[in-house]
């Protein structure tokens, strides 16, 4: 389904670039009809009228694209060779190069800003000057005493302090902060000046340059006199960049002067210059405006643009035209190829769908047995939508699409497995093996022995290795998986790996405490143990129990209740009876039911081992030793496995 999307996404790619094709050759076909004044595009007419254009320059051109560009080629020669025509050229080169030399305009305000910044300086200099040459040390210092705690003695001269050093140093280094502010301001005014001398590029060099291709000395026949003032600008800038070698810590008069000469220097030929530039380039547009009004060589420049632009015109129709047909082909394979794509895939999805369809019906009706009206999901391809794969459900005689907005997150999680289980048994037939890596943290827990269920009734012939962290979980497979082999993670070992070993049930656990002389740990066990099975056998007996708003049922009531059940289903004289009736009336029981709930009174070991001894009794006959399933009440007076081998009835 990815692999269609991004198809797709190719092929809209395509047909976008065919339209932008398409309206660049239709822009030009809109020209054409322009320029021609004509309301089709037909190249011949174009010839004609670009023929005539040439034969009225004397060139004698038949109607025909090789005659015109033949012809195109010697208009352009007339062009070149007319005697204005590189008078014109050279007049458009130097109005440009004169334009393009730019003076630094900026630096006459940023020499008065220097200029203002040193005399301020320099005034307080006058009787700080001592004070400002401390001004670093002190900021140096105050940034060191924010960073380390104060000790008392000064950690330039190891000299101890009378005082708060650090508060003494911030005090006089805040009645420096004037004069900070003036250094600051003083380099920020030098820095400026430097920057602007940096980007000067020397005029003489710029003008040079970018009139290397005219008539030599055809600047100089023009009034202005520019190259002589651009010279004195350069010349007045280089003394400048001399003037910024001055000495913070001793300003001087001589200082302020020069800089104040500079900037008086500066402005006097930046102006000089700008009024040169004016001169020059009005008499240049005087000159290019006589010559462009020359009716004769306007007719010809004309005429000779008309052919050019017209070649160039009917030259990119034909290559857009061109590129047009070859994306249309390309787009038109290209969307056939999709399409055959696209419909192969969806029949072989839907056939990989149809084949799991009966499994994966089977295996979520499985994990939702419980959940009313909710059954026959069905997978369906949409794919002109973003869930290419939807899931269909009948909910309540009700066919609903897509499922997810109507199903829970763990409804969605059984269909998500189902689908995968589905998939690993008919798919891999040659690897029996599936992997379930902690699937009962995605589902509610009244779903967990459906999912064992599935597991016993569907996935027999697999290799099924299940991980979980789920303690309780863990206990309910043990009991309905006897026959699995157990194994947990003790630990780790670095440059080994993980450490495995036996994971026992509960029973095994208790087992284990009692020959560790451990009578306490192997009663909290049992207890718990017993009563999360009594829980579960309660509620396959349907037994009633007397209703508790804490929902706490003990193993007091859980056991007397089954106890009165099954007498009353299987009569007193039942192996199942007499077995429940021994382990609630014996005081071994009393006295262990006691003890796990206290434990502060003692508990024994011959105690447990007797509770342990007739709760295995009961187990045996109240679980199938053939599938391995508790029994449960069939609403005819018996109770019975799922598989039938074992039943609990009246005595005949």
């Amino acid at each position: 389904m990815e692999y269609q999307k991004g198809l797709r996404r190719i092929q809209s790619e395509l047909e976008g670039d065919l339209k932008a094709l398409d309206t660049l050759r239709t822009g030009l076909e809109s020209k054409f009809k322009k320029d021609f004044g004509i309301d089709t595009v037909e190249f011949d007419l174009a010839w004609q009228q670009l023929s005539k254009v040439c034969i009225g320059h004397g060139i004698p051109t038949e109607a025909n694209m090789a005659a015109v560009r033949a012809s195109a080629q010697k208009l352009q020669a007339f062009v070149a060779n007319d005697p204005n025509a590189k008078k014109l050229a050279d007049i458009r080169i130097l109005e440009a190069a004169v334009t393009a030399t730019k003076t630094p305009l900026d630096l006459v305000n940023e020499l008065a800003t220097l200029r203002l910044a040193i005399g301020q300086l320099k005034a307080e200099q006058k009787d700080q000057l001592h004070v400002q040459m401390l001004v670093p040390l002190f900021k140096a210092a105050s940034e060191l005493f924010s960073k380390i705690e104060p000790t008392g003695v000064c950690p330039l001269c190891h000299n101890k302090f009378e005082g708060d050093l650090k508060e003494h140093v911030k005090s006089e280094f805040a009645r420096m902060q004037h004069l900070q502010a003036l250094l600051t301001k003083l380099q920020s005014a030098k820095d400026a000046v430097s920057v602007t001398l940096s980007r000067h590029k020397n005029l003489i060099t710029t003008l040079d340059e970018a009139m290397e291709t005219v008539k030599p000395g055809l600047i100089d026949e023009f009034p202005g006199k520019v190259k002589d003032t651009a010279k004195k600008v350069d010349n007045a800038i280089a003394r400048i960049a001399s003037l910024l070698a001055f000495d913070s810590t001793a300003l001087t008069d001589k200082v302020i002067a020069d800089i104040a000469a500079g900037e008086t220097e500066v402005s006097s030929v930046i102006s000089t210059f700008e009024t040169s530039k004016n001169i020059i380039l009005e008499e240049a547009k005087k000159r290019r405006l006589s010559l462009e009004n020359d009716s004769a060589r306007v007719k010809l420049v004309t005429d000779n643009q008309l052919v050019s632009s017209g070649l160039s015109l009917i030259d990119a129709i034909n290559i857009q035209t061109y590129f047009y047909e070859c994306a249309h082909k390309v787009s038109t394979q290209f969307a056939a190829i999709v399409e055959h794509f696209v419909r192969a895939s969806l029949e072989d999805v839907q056939k990989r769908f149809d084949q799991i369809s009966d499994k994966v019906k089977t295996f979520f009706e499985t994990l939702e047995k419980n959940t009313e009206g909710l059954g026959a999901p069905k997978m369906k391809l949409l794919t002109d939508q973003d869930r290419s794969v939807v899931l269909e459900v009948f909910f309540h005689n009700t066919t609903v699409q897509p499922a997810h907005k109507y199903l829970s997150e763990s409804q969605l999680n059984s269909f998500g497995l189902a689908v995968f289980l589905a998939s690993a048994t008919h798919f891999n037939k040659e690897c029996s093996f599936i992997l379930l890596d902690d699937v009962v943290n995605s589902f509610d827990a009244y779903k967990r022995p459906q999912l064992i269920d599935l597991i016993k009734d569907h996935l027999e012939g697999q290799q099924i290795v299940l991980l979980t962290h789920d303690q309780f979980w863990m206990e309910t497979l043990q009991r309905r998986l006897p026959n699995w082999k157990r194994i947990k993670f003790a630990g780790y070992k670095f440059g080994i790996g993980p450490m495995l070993a036996p994971a026992p049930n509960a029973l095994e656990r208790v087992q284990k405490c009692l020959e560790a002389d451990e009578p306490d740990q192997a009663s909290t066990i049992l207890a718990n143990y017993l009563e999360d099975v009594l829980q579960d056998l309660c509620e396959a007996f349907e037994v009633e129990c007397k209703f508790n708003r804490r929902n706490e049922y003990t193993l007091d009531t859980l056991i007397d209740r089954l106890r009165v059940r099954v007498k009353d289903k299987l009569k007193k004289e039942h192996p199942l009876s007499i077995a429940l009736e021994k382990l609630f009336e014996d005081n071994t029981y009393r006295n262990w039911a006691i003890h796990c709930k206290n434990p502060v009174a003692p508990i024994q070991k011959d105690e447990i081992r007797t509770v342990l001894e007739n709760w295995q009794v009961i187990l045996r006959l109240c679980f199938c030793q053939h599938c391995f399933e508790m029994l449960r009440y069939d609403g005819h007076g018996a109770f019975r496995c799922k598989c039938g081998k074992q039943h609990l009835q009246k005595p005949a």
